[in-house]
């Protein structure tokens, strides 16, 4: 799959649970094995087709760890696919069908069909590998795992009957993760920005979900305010303005609805802005009418509550970083401007001085 900024290639990774306790009979024979993928929408070129291939996993998966998008899962999954299927970015379902051999592997442990753990031993999961692009300029498809029409089905039969099937299901009891690996020198040129850590400024700023791109704003003139303590503020507002100078690309390659604001501490980890405690309406972070909004009020006046020697010392309070908000799973990208645009950046004080 491809966007403007970079080819991005994604994956997943999934574990699939006993939908109940199993007993397949005597002399199973497996007719076929079926999985059924529901889409949830797609980003980039709708004419897109592309050649999904299944394997099988070896890698074991707990719900309780953390897992990371470029994690390298190269020696943890089969050598040949075990399932393909050529798709359309705009398909309402998808099917695959297994090779029947994995059918009878999940069905060649009578014990592990009986209970949840014992399964999960038996059977790792299943990998969706990088898809590949047949025709069109490349699309990411976002799957709904846990749709209950999402599912892997077997077909077989018994020394008693002939017609059976068992759904293996995927819920949010399934550890499941994404991958995803970013290209930038595929970028285009006149999008590209041009200076990195060298003290020059764009006049754009770009951000991308998917492990993609987040931009740094720094706001040192925050601190200046520290000099009109006692003032009581009433609200600071963070406002972004998407860049008109992408208008066609935004066609394509829908904007997001929504970005996060975060804060990095002195150890290196992200954390969310004080302000973002009091939910969505309060925060903001929302884009409409190509502009979004958010509320820093709280995370100001705490930083201007500090005294001046140890407002030095949690400087890393007026660095954000502007992240898609749920990019772990959402592709979108935008275009913002920066500080030097003429659609610039903006931080809107409203305060009361309070007299001594």
């Amino acid at each position: 799959e491809c966007d403007w900024s970079s080819d991005v290639c994604s994956s997943d990774l999934t574990q699939v649970r006993l939908s109940e306790p199993l007993e397949a009979g005597n002399s199973v024979h497996v007719d076929s094995l079926v999985l059924f993928l529901i889409p949830a929408g797609h980003y980039g070129d709708e004419n897109t087709e592309m050649k999904v291939r299944v394997y099988e996993s070896f890698k074991k998966l707990y719900l309780d760890s953390i897992y990371y998008s470029n994690m390298d899962i190269t020696d943890s999954i089969g050598i040949n696919p075990v399932g393909e299927k050529n798709v359309q970015a705009t398909d309402s379902i998808v099917k695959i069908y297994l090779d029947p051999l994995l059918g009878e592997k999940l069905l060649s442990d009578s014990a592990a069909l009986q209970k949840q753990t014992d399964f999960l031993e038996h059977f790792n999961g299943l990998y969706l590998a990088p898809p590949e692009i047949i025709l069109g300029n490349g699309a990411i498809i976002q799957y709904n795992l846990l749709s209950f029409d999402s599912k892997l089905t077997i077909y077989y039969g018994n020394s008693v009957e002939d017609s059976l099937s068992y759904d293996f299901i995927i819920n949010s009891s399934c550890a499941r993760v994404n991958f995803f690996k970013h290209d930038f020198t595929t970028a285009d040129p006149g999008q590209k920005i041009n200076h990195l850590d060298d003290g020059i400024q764009d006049t754009v700023i770009y951000v991308q979900g998917n492990s993609g791109v987040m931009s740094r704003i720094d706001l040192p003139s925050i601190g200046a305010w520290g000099d009109s303590v006692p003032i009581a503020i009433n609200k600071v507002e963070l406002i972004l303005k998407v860049s008109p100078d992408d208008s066609i690309n935004q066609k394509i390659y829908n904007l997001p609805d929504q970005f996060n604001l975060l804060i990095k501490n002195p150890e290196g980890a992200f954390q969310l802005v004080d302000d973002n405690s009091y939910g969505d309406d309060y925060f903001g972070g929302l884009l409409q009418d190509n502009e979004c909004h958010f509320n820093l009020t709280a995370h100001v006046q705490h930083y201007l509550n500090l005294e001046e020697s140890d407002r030095l010392n949690y400087n890393y309070l007026t660095q954000f970083y502007l992240i898609v908000k749920n990019g772990n799973y959402l592709s979108n990208r935008a275009v913002l401007t920066s500080a030097l645009n003429t659609l610039n950046i903006q931080l809107r004080f409203t305060y009361t001085k309070i007299k001594n």
